[in-house]
């Protein structure tokens, strides 16, 4: 209803106006109007622009920026936008492949430079009308090569005992080619030996690597090598105790008492098969000839080939301790002397040996300060011994510690001896005699001195009595001793 409703008015509005007037030449030229633009957009081809994007710059005479020893930089690829105009036909079917667009860098010098952009078309139906930039912007640095030093690092430790040598390796520099910019931030040719736990001597080619002074590695530049070759020793350690050694003899009445060494012990250092082979050291030999007095003396080592004290920082010492001899005469009471092996049928009252003994001790201070009449001990071999008073003896004397020489006189000493039996039967003979003249009153001493005084040839002949006895006594031991 709408519909008609809108249809019917336009007609109304239509059949109003001049256009419902010659309406067939109307229609007719309306016809004639699309027919021939139809025909122009066909036939007539109008022109138009169109834009190519991301088309590559090339850049011309790259030989000869090599050949001026220059180098770009920020080397990259470039692209620009690219506006062409043409008929519309012809640009229909153009690509980015139906332009080129270069950057010719002849000419130019080290530093920052703007190189201007170049088009060309590889035909003529359109034209280049505009680009997204007219030019592009470059370094050029100047190519140098230069000579940098080695740094080798060990890095890691050896196994316990072991030490490392010096580190050995070739060459000393290596030459870095590049950009100057970028090889003169180029501290050194830097590269790390690892020696974790090794116990042998080692060599090996190092990878190296050219940082800058915070060890940053440096692209952009290239090495003369890329390897060098180093080697390490490796030696093992070994402390071994440092002994003397002497040449000479001290002064006549002198003796070396001793030879300390400082250090009394040295760390050595060599190979593995050397050092194992070693137990001890040993100076070289020390003159010690007519010495008289303690000293202190420099020492050189007698080091076998091959073997290194590395640690000694100061010269060994040895002190050369010397001490005179002196001589004491020393007079011990024969009553000390201990009889050894007497025969079981003799005895010998201690305190009844007389004499003394003499006895002449020789050694150096030390000992001699540590000796007297009381340290000295005397014995006799009493195997031989005789009942009588004895003649000389021979007694021997041994200090409480040793010394290097003694002589005893013993000269003066006598030893009385008697016979057990002897003496027992003396003991049996008295003990009766003594009862009966016990006096048994209150007068006893007055009846004692009465006898005495009154029978004065009794005294007499007892004392007969008794030198007989004695002179029994002796003989019968004599004649003991014959059978």
């Amino acid at each position: 209803m709408i519909r008609s409703a809108w249809v019917s008015r336009i007609a109304d509005v239509f059949k109003g106006s001049r256009l419902s007037q010659n309406t067939g030449q109307k229609i007719i030229s309306l016809l004639f109007a699309i027919l021939f633009w139809l025909y122009v957009m066909d036939q007539v081809n109008p022109e138009m622009i169109k834009e190519l994007e991301n088309i590559k710059v090339e850049l011309l005479n790259m030989p000869s920026v090599t050949q001026s020893g220059l180098v770009i930089m920020n080397e990259e690829e470039y692209f620009v936008n690219v506006t062409v105009k043409g008929r519309r036909n012809d640009l229909f079917d153009v690509t980015n492949e139906d332009i080129r667009v270069t950057a010719d860098l002849t000419g130019y010098g080290k530093g920052d430079v703007s190189v201007p952009l170049e088009t060309r078309t590889f035909n003529g139906s359109f034209i280049v009308d505009d680009l997204s930039q007219k030019e592009i912007k470059l370094f050029l640095d100047k190519v140098v090569e230069i000579s940098k030093p080695v740094n080798l690092d060990v890095v890691g430790e050896t196994k316990n005992g072991y030490v490392k040598g010096e580190l050995e390796y070739e060459p000393q520099e290596i030459s870095v080619r590049g950009p100057e910019s970028f090889v003169n931030t180029v501290a050194m040719i830097y590269g790390e030996m690892k020696i974790d736990g090794t116990t042998n001597d080692l060599s090996k080619e190092i990878p190296v690597k050219p940082v800058d002074n915070d060890g940053n590695v440096v692209g952009g530049v290239t090495l003369g090598r890329d390897y060098i070759r180093a080697s390490i020793g490796v030696s093992k350690l070994k402390t071994l105790s440092l002994n003397e050694r002497i040449t000479g003899q001290a002064a006549s009445g002198y003796e070396i008492v001793k030879i300390q060494i400082n250090p009394a012990a040295v760390t050595v250092r060599g190979s593995e098969a050397a050092v194992d082979v070693l137990d001890r050291l040993y100076t070289m030999p020390i003159d010690i000839s007519g010495i008289m007095s303690t000293a202190d003396v420099e020492v050189q080592l007698d080091l076998p080939e091959d073997i290194t004290a590395p640690y000694l920082n100061i010269p060994a010492i040895a002190t050369v301790y010397v001490e005179a001899y002196e001589t004491k005469v020393f007079e011990v009471p024969a009553s000390s002397i201990e009889i050894m092996d007497m025969n079981d049928e003799f005895i010998v009252t201690q305190n009844d040996i007389s004499g003394v003994v003499k006895v002449s001790i020789r050694d150096i201070e030390s000992v001699m300060k540590n000796i007297d009449e009381s340290s000295i001990s005397l014995s006799f071999d009493g195997s031989n011994l005789k009942p009588g008073i004895g003649s000389e003896v021979v007694v021997n004397a041994v200090p409480s510690t040793s010394v290097r020489s003694i002589e005893v006189d013993s000269s003066t000493v006598r030893i009385p001896v008697r016979l057990k039996s002897l003496i027992n039967d003396l003991d049996e003979t008295e003990t009766p005699e003594s009862s009966t003249n016990e006096p048994t009153s209150e007068n006893s001493d007055d009846a004692v001195n009465t006898d005495n005084t009154s029978n004065p040839e009794a005294n007499g002949n007892d004392n007969k009595d008794s030198d007989v006895i004695d002179d029994n006594a002796e003989s019968e031991s004599e004649g003991n001793l014959e059978e």
